[in-house]
């Protein structure tokens, strides 16, 4: 079909495809509606990562991103999601994670809920529908400030009366919901509760079913990080307390310098309450020098004790059950001298050499008067040692055998010794002052050793004129 010109372009106007202004010759003058071409994708730039602590929000700005070919009032709309998370978190599957999604700001943030790497991808769509290439940062997540459990306080209760746990007053940094596990640490010893009612709720409980001490704990988690244990004190007391008894056992013969050994596990309280020991020196033999601190452990229920003489020792046992204290009750130790007894055998350390300096000689007639030197004071026994070949603990004492000295504490084995007297013969002569010191090692049943250590002070005369 043949078409002339003006007939052509009325029907392509009637298409839709451009309209015309027809000239009175026939031809067309200008185009008003053109053929748009396509338009251009906006472009997502979902900004910087980082490292960050799982105790604090995790922002992210897409304020980067742009439209090519944006008119003035066109806004992006921004679309955050997950492209990876770390093992064990579920906030890719999770509903509004993100503080703003799918609005127009291009700030965000979200809440890590465990430690690790996450992958957030960003995608923007222009006014005209058109969405962009994804852009991804990446945001790695540690361990930040751990939650705080609090198990609530300590509590004084009747046995068989309900204990109610309370871990109300936990918290986390940021608020975030906690999970709490409350365990069971201690019970008394003819307890059978091994567990707590509910142990992971907020608020449990426990009928305790003995006397005693109870210890609880509780942990909580944040869902990245779990607290240290809180701990809360039960006691229990009995509906019906009676005193404890205690029972200090069978009078004891033994031997001197020897490790006796108690016992008071007879020991008992009505109520089965947990009993604690004191052990106490009450009498000794008039030579002796023991006393409490001769006692291994004055709160074990079998410690030793130690008679350093021969004689008589009475000694007291007294139990607590945690309300009330017992009737002490005694034990005679009748101690008497050991049969056989070996030398202790002794060091006194390798001999010393010290330095007094110089000792002024002034002429006088025909010779020299020379004074003697300074006093010198100098550590003896660093070296010293004693071994008793029966176990016995030994003590020192050191002895001046020749010379001016004084030991500054002659009672132990490491002390230091004063030396006077050091002298020199003439101008010029250095000359050696010897002294004697002697160190006693003595064992418990008394038996002693020694031994010796030489010290030579060097003195010097110089002239001195003008006096």
């Amino acid at each position: 079909m043949f078409f002339s010109q003006f007939e052509r372009v009325s029907f392509l106007a009637q298409l839709g495809v451009f309209s015309v202004a027809v000239a009175c010759t026939g031809e067309p003058v200008s185009s008003t509606n053109k053929p748009v071409e396509d338009g251009e994708k906006p472009v997502a730039d979902a900004g910087s990562g980082g490292t960050y602590s799982s105790d604090e929000p995790i922002f992210l700005n897409g304020d980067s991103s742009f439209d090519p070919d944006a008119v003035e009032g066109d806004a992006l709309n921004f679309h955050w999601s997950f492209t990876r998370v770390p093992t064990g978190s579920n906030l890719a599957v999770t509903d509004g994670v993100f503080q703003n999604n799918d609005s127009t700001n291009p700030e965000t943030s979200f809440i890590a809920d465990t430690a690790g790497i996450y992958i957030i991808e960003l995608v923007v769509t222009d006014a005209d529908g058109m969405t962009s290439n994804p852009d991804s940062v990446i945001v790695t997540v540690g361990e930040g400030a751990l939650p705080i459990a609090s198990a609530g306080p300590d509590q004084n209760v009747m046995e068989d009366t309900l204990v109610t746990l309370d871990g109300s007053a936990s918290a986390d940094p940021l608020n975030r919901a906690l999970t709490y596990t409350w365990s069971l640490e201690e019970q008394p010893a003819n307890s059978t509760l091994t567990a707590v009612d509910s142990p992971a709720t907020q608020v449990s409980s426990f009928t305790p079913d003995v006397p005693g001490r109870y210890l609880v704990s509780l942990i909580v988690h944040n869902g990245v990080s779990g607290s240290l244990p809180d701990l809360a004190i039960i006691n229990v007391e009995s509906a019906n307390p009676l005193a404890p008894i205690a029972d200090a056992g069978e009078d004891i013969e033994g031997s001197d310098c020897s490790n006796i050994q108690l016992d008071g596990s007879a020991s008992s309280d009505p109520n089965e309450d947990i009993l604690e020991y004191l052990w106490t020196v009450q009498s000794v033999p008039s030579t002796s020098a023991a006393n409490d601190a001769s006692i291994s452990d004055r709160s074990l229920v079998n410690p030793t004790f130690y008679p350093d003489v021969a004689g008589e020792y009475v000694l007291s046992l007294a139990v607590f059950d945690g309300t009330s204290w017992s009737i002490p009750d005694l034990v005679t130790i009748n101690a008497v001298e050991r049969i056989s007894n070996g030398l202790p055998s002794v060091s006194a350390g390798a001999n010393i050499t010290g330095d007094a300096g110089n000792g002024d000689c002034i002429l006088s007639g025909y010779g020299y008067e020379c004074a003697a030197c300074d006093d010198i004071s100098l550590m003896i026994g660093s070296d010293a040692s004693a071994v008793d070949p029966d176990g016995d603990a030994v003590t020192y004492e050191w002895y001046v055998m020749s010379g001016n000295a004084t030991v500054l504490e002659p009672y132990s084995a490491e002390t230091t010794v004063t030396l006077s007297g050091a002298t020199t013969s003439g101008v010029g002569s250095c000359d050696t002052t010897t002294y004697e010191l002697e160190l006693v090692a003595t064992d418990c049943p008394g038996a002693q050793a020694a031994d010796g250590v030489s010290i030579s002070v060097t003195c010097c005369g110089v002239e001195v004129t003008g006096q």
